[in-house]
């Protein structure tokens, strides 16, 4: 499977069965992403990585070969150990993209400087995203 094929396939599929289990995991095992958006307020990470970020009013994330990086927001809560973690994530190769909230005729559009490929995802008759799926091998060659 490939990016082009799986944004192919999931182009036009509806507000909440956006992918099902199987494609998922074929993702996954491809190595693929699949970035689209939930609610007012969420993002959603589907294949090779498998999360879920709030988003409202639309922002600016990192993204690493792990996942999207957490905001570091000093606190005394925060440990030694929280803080090793995250600054070793830093220094991994990251790339930034953008959600955006209500552009374009779309809830949700995102924003990649990187290769991918775009698919959409309806609401009742409307569009409501512009989801994204991009290779980690891409993104991250090892």
């Amino acid at each position: 499977m490939t990016k082009e094929t799986l944004a192919a396939l999931l182009d036009g599929r509806e507000y909440g069965d956006e992918m099902t289990r199987a494609e998922e995991a074929a993702a996954k095992a491809a190595g693929l992403v699949v970035i689209f958006g939930y609610s007012d307020d969420n993002l959603e990470l589907r294949g090779a990585i498998d999360d879920e970020v709030g988003c409202y009013g639309g922002q600016e994330f990192h993204l690493n070969r792990k996942g999207v990086l957490p905001r570091w927001e000093p606190r005394e809560e925060k440990n030694q150990v929280d803080a090793r973690a995250y600054f070793e994530d830093e220094r991994l190769p990251f790339v930034k993209f953008h959600a955006i909230w209500g552009a374009h005729g779309y809830s949700w559009t995102y924003h990649a400087a990187f290769a991918h490929r775009t698919f959409v995802v309806m609401e009742d008759g409307d569009k409501f995203c512009r989801g994204i799926v991009f290779s980690l091998a891409e993104v991250f060659p090892a």
